[in-house]
């Protein structure tokens, strides 16, 4: 190979990694305004997830009211309460 042909090469690397950096950078801007779009989008949804967490919470606090669950399982109580909750909503549609 001669010199003129190394430079050829090279200039078509350079060139070729010239591009592949702007398509990585498009890249990155579509993903930060996707996750900006995301995080937007879910903070109604977690906000009503953290009101109903708190509504159960505080349901259970003094322990359940459901007799056959023993407050020792206060964890199980607030699963179950919220399979309870969305079976309910469920059988409502």
């Amino acid at each position: 190979m001669d010199a003129d042909s190394l430079n050829k090469d090279h200039k078509q690397a350079e060139l070729s990694q010239d591009e592949l950096l702007r398509k990585v950078d498009n890249i990155n801007k579509e993903l930060k305004e996707f996750v900006s779009i995301v995080l937007h989008d879910l903070k109604g949804p977690l906000r009503g997830i953290k009101a109903l967490a708190n509504w159960i919470l505080s349901d259970c606090a003094a322990g359940c009211r459901d007799p056959l669950i023993s407050p020792s399982e206060t964890g199980n109580c607030i699963q179950l309460s919220v399979w309870h909750y969305i079976s309910t909503k469920q059988s409502r549609y």
